[in-house]
């Protein structure tokens, strides 16, 4: 297991406009992820070289992507819920 704890990467090399995350799964594997507008799996890779070279001499690692829907936020608050950010202008 890479990490104990979920972990969010914010860093601008791996995805500039977005973020990474590390997260441990109960069978001792661990998920990790970009989100990327444009070449997420290229930039998934790059960041498995740079933090964890070794992943490259496991034969059974699957990568896999999946688009995530992002939408604007109609509500940006909930119950103990609050999103902070700042809307970006196209």
């Amino acid at each position: 297991m890479w990490t104990e704890g979920t972990e969010v990467l914010l860093n601008k090399t791996f995805s500039p406009k977005a973020f990474a995350w590390v997260m441990p799964l109960q069978n001792g594997r661990t998920c990790v992820g970009v989100m990327h507008a444009r070449d997420a799996r290229g930039v998934l890779i790059q960041l498995l070289d740079r933090t964890v070279p070794q992943w490259r001499e496991q034969p059974d690692i699957p990568l896999a992507s999946k688009p995530i829907a992002q939408t604007p936020l109609w509500r940006s608050y909930a119950e103990r819920v609050l999103v902070i950010g700042r809307r970006r202008d196209r």
